[in-house]
């Protein structure tokens, strides 16, 4: 963490993993109290750890277009580079069932409803899908709408096969239901890797290992723990 510096009417500040932080500090000098009221975080460089330099985009991905419908932090080459590891950790048995006449289509999660409560089942169930997604992500839980978009980039590797909404819906629609049961078990998974990196299980073992500790939840409790140390010595 970098140094703190406090001014009246200034801005306290504070870096870490890349993220810079702000409070504006109103000290009143009448009653010694110290409001610090935290400003937006702003971001020094790529969103998402592990993935791709956001770039200028000048390989004609400026016209890419996410699921979110408005301006998004990821890139074009960021999906496609999630995508295509979901597309090569996935078993041959499922490319060759998307392929066949037998596909008919609906969820490809296997979990009945983002409302259902994951357990290490589905974990197991879904282990190609939470791999592909947390070699990525190790410290954090994707968004639902760059999951969204990765979906909807593999559904085009598989030319067009691995989406088929069922009982007259969309595409799109699919791919954020799906992409949000992903989202939830990735989470599901980074909270049992918090209570141990172990388990009975080895697949679930296995993707616990892949796992890294969040360190922008460290640093900022060790922000929080400055600032109460701060107002513990009345703000000199």
């Amino acid at each position: 963490m970098t140094a703190v510096h406090v001014l009246a009417g200034r801005s306290l500040t504070c870096t870490f993993d890349g993220l810079y932080v702000a409070w504006y500090v109103n000290y009143s000098a009448l009653t010694g109290i110290i409001n610090v009221i935290p400003q937006p975080l702003l971001l020094k460089s790529g969103a998402m750890a592990g993935l791709l330099e956001p770039s200028a985009q000048q390989d004609g991905s400026s016209l890419f277009k996410s699921s979110r419908g408005c301006q998004v932090p990821w890139t074009h080459a960021e999906v496609v580079h999630q995508a295509k590891l979901m597309y090569e950790l996935l078993p041959a048995q499922v490319h060759e069932l998307v392929a066949s006449d037998a596909f008919k289509g609906g969820p490809i999660i296997m979990l009945d409803s983002v409302l259902e409560s994951p357990r290490r089942k589905h974990l197991k169930q879904n282990r190609f899908w939470l791999q592909a997604v947390v070699t990525v992500f190790r410290s954090s839980v994707p968004s639902g709408y760059f999951l969204t978009d990765a979906l909807l980039e593999l559904n085009g590797m598989f030319k067009d096969n691995l989406l088929k909404p069922v009982n007259g819906g969309d595409k799109l629609t699919l791919a954020l239901q799906e992409a949000a049961k992903l989202k939830k078990l990735v989470g599901h998974l980074r909270y049992l890797f918090r209570g141990t990196v172990c388990s009975k299980c080895p697949e679930v073992a296995a993707l616990k290992a892949l796992l890294l500790r969040n360190p922008r939840r460290d640093s900022l409790k060790t922000n929080i723990a400055c600032l109460i140390l701060f107002w513990g010595f009345g703000g000199a």
